[in-house]
């Protein structure tokens, strides 16, 4: 076979050959053409040369596959898809396994080989192995498939070929037009010799024959460009080293403006000398391949930035449970670095008593039941301690649908579980405090309706749980309060009022009338709507009858207190009358006065008692009308000569008790009086006025009793506070008993003002020396 060949082609054609079918990658075979059919030509003709790849594919030595079938090598492990989209290159899509059992796709691109009569003697099978490409397409949905590892030119060492050397350049063109790389190779001399289709679309010649003869100066406008290739043709060439898969740029863009990326090989020929008489290159576009890396490393740093600072825990797990990757807040939430947990599963820091229920989910998942399944569990810290997570967990699964690991985000709901603890605890203790306390309890939902009811209600009512819960609320109220319980009860559950109380009564199974404290509250649910009310219920019925007893005692001692005031009103009148008769046989008039001035200061106590008999509070004086009581019965006393003098009183509406009353009204009995008897000499006219008012601005009440006359004054000489008159030494006695202050104005007529406090309640207590 090889003397026919070499006498049909040259030694160097012969050896370009060898060269590219023993060092491709892709498989290489050539079988008889005993089947038409694509996919029997392919599985199910004989073979009469294969190359490395092939052998190896298939584990046999050379010697053991030639006459052999695909299909006997390789069993019902073989599948293969027929592609008649190409009219004279025919493609098929082979799926087997090899012989370790991993799967293998191939791409078969069939092309028939005719003699010189134009009779097809054989098909020429180059398959590009497409597995990588397949798993990629399967695990990453959506990205660009890489293209395949370029596939190097190799010569082909023909068994038993007598077509003529032009049958063999066609048959050299035909694989090199059929495979997907741009090929063209050069002399020693870095002149082109040829090239494939490909590469000669991509640099726009006319045809693969134009470049023949042609260098880079005659193809590349830079000459620098130029000069760079052929400098690193001839370091190819003269240290017989190749450059495999250099990536490059392409020198122009692309139509859309875009740059291109290239792989480039270039490999050093040899005669059959073993001389270096030229070389090959082969060119692969890879931008796809190149924006899909891009575009796939892009994504992988998003994912790993979202996996990173995420603020669940995320972790992957293997099919036995053991920890491929944990971020940090899942490193964080368990207190272990990521090396830790790598060598940790999730069984060993999962709480034991949580265990089977999660075990029994990922059995699901295993046997594809489930894709995904969340629950909420317990792991145990470092530090020993147990965290309550939230766990939401999928199925990664290959090709294949066999599953290659879990995906777990892991929310902390420790803080959740807490809260719901306290809840528990709370809803615990609230059921304690309704069931067992000592109020009547009620829960009231719409329309009065009992919803739940405690021990002690019923043991108030003389009722069983089931009896009332049968009964409306409002059912038990007495008729006469139930009006203004259902008024309130109804601004309550419409939000009106947040709760209220109420005194009512109410009616017993007995029908016994007791009186109980309702005191009621609304409860809300989450968004604010009102769920039901809650009231608690105080039986207040002895209260009651002892504070009807306490007014009853409290009505009968106003009514002796009034009675007090009312005789010692009359007795005083009696004393002022037995004066004023005493006095009709008096004819000294100094005596005289004296009874008399003796019987206003009589009256003005009289008064104390007359207001307080009248009053409608006990113990209190209105003393505004008191003055105004005192002032006209000071002028009818002096009527014969206070026909011009005028009164004036302003005075606040105050009341006072009689501890401060009596002191105070004998003051203003004794200046008036003073001023009646002395002002206003030989009867001329003039202005008494009293003012009487309360001061706020201090912490406590400060009150203000203003006596003025525009009389004709008193001497500057006369000292009041040494006086020894009577009236102004009563006045000055009465003073220190108010604990006031007096202070007197001469500048014009006279004013005393006092300014005092009223003097809180004490109790006498007989001192002895």
């Amino acid at each position: 076979m090889q003397e026919a060949l070499t006498t049909l082609v040259s030694q160097e054609q012969m050896h370009l050959l060898e060269l590219m079918f023993e060092t491709s990658r892709d498989i290489i075979v050539i079988t008889t053409s005993a089947q038409e059919d694509l996919v029997n030509a392919a599985l199910h003709t004989p073979i009469v040369y294969a190359n490395p790849a092939f052998t190896k594919l298939v584990d046999c030595t050379l010697s053991e596959v030639i006459g052999r079938t695909r299909s006997s090598l390789q069993g019902d492990r073989i599948h293969a898809i027929s592609d008649p989209s190409h009219l004279t290159i025919h493609r098929v899509e082979l799926h087997s396994d090899r012989q370790n059992g991993e799967p293998y796709w191939g791409e078969l691109s069939l092309s028939p080989i005719t003699n010189q009569a134009g009779e097809q003697t054989h098909w020429l099978i180059i398959e590009r192995d497409i597995t990588e490409h397949k798993q990629k397409e399967a695990l990453l949905t959506g990205q660009l498939q890489q293209i395949t590892d370029s596939c190097q030119l190799n010569a082909i060492a023909l068994t038993q070929v007598k077509q003529t050397l032009q049958d063999k350049k066609d048959l050299l063109q035909l694989f090199m037009d059929n495979i997907h790389q741009q090929i063209f190779w050069k002399d020693r001399n870095s002149v082109f010799q040829g090239c494939n289709t490909n590469w000669a679309k991509a640099a726009k010649l006319e045809s693969t024959e134009f470049i023949i003869g042609k260098t880079d100066y005659d193809l590349l406008p830079n000459r620098e460009v130029a000069d760079r290739y052929r400098a690193q043709d001839r370091q190819i060439m003269e240290s017989n080293t190749p450059i495999l898969h250099a990536i490059e740029i392409k020198q122009k863009k692309d139509e859309k403006g875009q740059q291109r990326w290239l792989d480039v090989s270039k490999i050093p020929f040899h005669n059959s000398m073993g001389e270096v008489v030229g070389l090959l290159c082969t060119i692969e576009d890879i931008t796809e391949r190149k924006l899909a890396e891009d575009a796939l490393k892009a994504s992988e740093e998003k994912l790993r930035s979202i996996f990173e600072n995420a603020p669940i825990g995320i972790v992957l797990c293997d099919v036995h449970g053991s920890f491929v990757e944990a971020n940090p807040t899942f490193c964080h939430m368990l207190d272990y670095t990521e090396a830790e947990l790598k060598k940790l599963t999730f069984q060993e820091l999962t709480y034991p008593f949580d265990l089977h229920q999660e075990l029994s989910y990922v059995q699901k998942c295993l046997q594809n039941e489930v894709n995904q399944f969340q629950l909420e569990k317990r792991f145990v810290r470092k530090d020993k301690q147990k965290v309550w997570v939230k766990l939401l967990v999928s199925m990664i699964r290959d090709e294949f649908d066999r599953p290659l690991y879990s995906l777990a985000m892991v929310e902390d709901i420790n803080d959740r579980k807490e809260s719901e603890e306290a809840l528990r605890q709370s809803e615990e203790r609230f059921r304690k405090i309704f069931e067992e306390g000592p109020l009547g309890m009620a829960i009231i939902g719409f329309n009065q309706r009992l919803i739940k009811v405690n021990h002690m209600l019923c043991q108030m009512l003389g009722y069983s749980e089931i009896e009332l819960m049968s009964r409306p609320f409002n059912s038990l109220t007495h008729p006469a309060d139930a009006i203004k319980d259902a008024i309130l009860a109804k601004q309550l559950y419409y939000g009106k009022i947040p709760q209220y109380q109420i005194e009512k009564r109410c009616i017993k199974k007995n029908r016994e009338e007791i009186w109980v404290l309702l005191t009621a509250y609304v409860v809300h649910d989450q968004n604010g709507k009102t769920m039901h009310s809650l009231a608690m219920i105080r039986d207040i019925t002895k209260q009651k009858q002892a504070q009807e007893l306490i007014a009853a005692s409290l009505r009968e001692k106003e009514v002796l207190i009034k009675e007090i005031h009312h005789r010692v009103k009359n007795n005083l009148h009696v004393i002022a009358n037995l004066l004023d008769l005493q006095s009709q046989y008096i004819e000294d008039e100094k005596i005289l006065s004296l009874f008399s001035d003796c019987q206003n200061r009589i009256h003005s106590m009289a008064l104390i008692h007359e207001q307080l008999y009248q009053s409608s509070t006990v113990g209190e004086v209105n003393f505004n009308e008191y003055i105004q009581s005192l002032i006209d019965n000071l002028f009818d006393s002096f009527s014969t000569h206070t026909n011009d003098i005028k009164q004036e009183i302003d005075a606040e509406a105050i009341t006072l008790n009689m501890e401060t009353s009596i002191p105070c009204g004998l003051i203003i009995n004794e200046l008036v009086s003073n001023s009646l008897k002395y002002a206003f000499p030989e009867r001329q006219g003039g202005l008494i006025r009293i003012r009487f008012y309360a001061d706020y601005n201090t912490n406590d009440k400060v009150l203000h009793l203003i006596v003025r006359d525009n009389g004709i004054g008193m001497n500057r000489d006369f000292d009041w506070q040494n006086s020894g008159t009577l009236g102004l030494r009563l006045v000055r006695i009465l003073t220190r008993q108010l604990e006031g202050n007096l202070e007197v104005d001469t500048s014009n007529g006279t004013q005393f003002h006092l300014s005092f406090k009223e003097l809180k309640y004490r109790e006498r207590l007989h001192a002895h020396d």
